[in-house]
């Protein structure tokens, strides 16, 4: 598949859900799977400091991923960026990530665009399988 051009015009969720829909048409499934390569020109930005925030908006980032920060450092993340001309034109997500579990997504779920949360697999139970032959 080739990758979604990004324009300059193009917000992130824009190059994102026209990715989505290339993908599902050429599918012909009812679910996507995307990753960087189907994405052109799509810049994140992993920011563990408030600080990182401003710079990676001022910078021209598509998407910052704030790693690890407290719900109130992530609402605070989000009213700079969308405070900030290019995250008021849509042209900028938030992405809350690091440490959320089942019990505090819900103070971050009003806040980021995306949330990620590895909760969910690091508490599935390994299955160890060999394959050895006799």
């Amino acid at each position: 598949m080739r990758p979604a051009a990004v324009s300059s015009t193009s917000s992130p969720r824009d190059v994102v859900s026209r990715a989505i829909a290339a993908q599902l048409a050429t599918s012909g499934s009812d679910h996507v799977f995307l990753d960087a390569t189907m994405i052109d020109s799509f810049a994140q930005v992993e920011c563990d400091r408030l600080e990182q925030v401003a710079e990676a908006v001022e910078a021209g980032a598509s998407l910052v991923l704030c790693d690890n920060l407290t719900p109130d450092e992530v609402r605070r993340s989000v009213e700079f960026v969308r405070g900030h001309p290019r995250g008021a034109a849509g042209a900028v997500l938030v992405e809350a990530s690091g440490n959320i579990t089942l019990d505090t997504v819900a103070d971050y779920a009003v806040r980021a665009d995306v949330i990620s949360s590895g909760a969910l697999t690091h508490s599935a139970p390994a299955l160890d399988i060999g394959l050895d032959l006799l």
